[in-house]
């Protein structure tokens, strides 16, 4: 049921109330005379109904209030959201901790405040707060993020394992402690930073080449405007090592330049049953957000290479149609919008004498 009610530059909503799935929005609304008012209350929304509608793939429960005074031009708003039992949906997943997050957001004179707390993902409360410039106005509408100052600050311990297993990597594995105690200040455009970001006891494993690395570590320290990465280490459970340093400047406007350079010293990178390879070399990328440039010398030390006696059976082809839609095929994905990235190659690969 809802009441709605339309005049000249005047709207006026009361008594919403929509169901689904046991979840219910409610909702009172009206903007009228240059003023706005609106109180609505989202309860028990199952994240799986989320997945549905092409949402990722969580199970918990989802509870928020938006409500909204003042001006069509400068309205004040608040925002408060809380997702409780938060879980990958794959029963992989089963053994690890549900997590809670609650969130909340305050617009007013054109300054929003973010306020962001995680318990469950971490081993301590991960928390996120930011105060930044918005320009908000519904008549006509305009959301905008203008120059002006920024402060915020992120305090967080997180096992890369829980992350990595949201994320659904798939063919990779990902463990460790990632640490990052962060402010920052400045303004939008400018933004200042401060603090580190460490990685300690890493691990990455990647089932389709084998790739393997052991004791990863990562130690990166902001001053400013620039993200240093002092040191980048790991090793391939052998003698192999690889390193590396490089630097990212937090420079929107530049979009975020970048040099990263990586060291390998005899890595065994490729173990599977078909190849096994030993590199050495070194790799530089140069560039940014946008475009870069990826240099370097690699040195392939050894490797082995299994030729199978026989290949698979050929699999035929079977022709699918997709039921429920009109023109018989599957739902399209709305095609990519962003520019895309250039990389540009300039890598020589050396092989001396020792691929067999």
């Amino acid at each position: 049921p809802a009441e709605v009610t339309l005049g000249d530059r005047e709207m006026h909503l009361s008594g919403l109330d929509l169901r689904l799935a046991g979840a219910s929005l409610t909702a009172d609304a009206s903007m009228a005379g240059g003023q706005v008012s609106l109180d609505a209350a989202l309860r028990d929304l199952a994240m799986a109904t989320l997945a549905d509608f092409g949402g990722p793939p969580m199970t918990g429960d989802v509870g928020a209030r938006l409500q909204m005074s003042g001006t069509v031009g400068d309205p004040r708003a608040t925002l408060d959201l809380t997702i409780t039992d938060l879980r990958a949906a794959d029963p992989t997943f089963d053994d690890l901790p549900p997590a809670r997050v609650t969130a909340a957001a305050n617009l007013a004179s054109r300054r929003l405040r973010l306020d962001v707390r995680g318990e469950g993902v971490t081993d301590k409360p991960l928390v996120l707060a930011a105060e930044l410039p918005v320009v908000m106005q519904l008549e006509p509408f305009q959301f905008d993020l203008p120059d002006g100052p920024v402060t915020g600050r992120l305090d967080a311990e997180i096992q890369l394992a829980r992350i990595a297993n949201i994320a659904g990597l798939d063919d990779d594995r990902l463990e460790g402690l990632l640490s990052a105690a962060l402010t920052v200040g400045g303004r939008v455009t400018a933004p200042q930073l401060d603090g580190t970001v460490d990685l300690a006891d890493g691990i990455y494993e990647n089932g389709t080449t084998g790739t393997v690395l052991h004791n990863l570590t990562l130690r990166a320290r902001a001053r400013q405007q620039r993200l240093t990465i002092e040191e980048l280490s790991a090793n391939d459970g052998g003698t192999g090592r690889l390193t590396g340093q490089g630097f990212v400047d937090i420079v929107p406007a530049a979009s975020f330049p970048t040099e990263l350079r990586l060291v390998l010293t005899s890595a065994r990178l490729v173990q599977t049953n078909e190849a096994d390879a030993t590199i050495s070399g070194n790799l530089a990328v140069n560039g940014s957000a946008a475009a870069a440039n990826l240099a370097g010398a690699l040195t392939v030390d050894r490797a082995d290479i299994q030729l199978p006696d026989q290949v698979g059976p050929s699999v035929p082809t079977i022709e699918v149609q997709e039921v429920g839609f009109p023109d018989g095929g599957a739902p399209r994905r709305p095609a990519s919008t962003g520019p895309p990235f250039d990389l540009r190659l300039d890598v020589v690969v050396n092989l001396p004498g020792r691929v067999f």
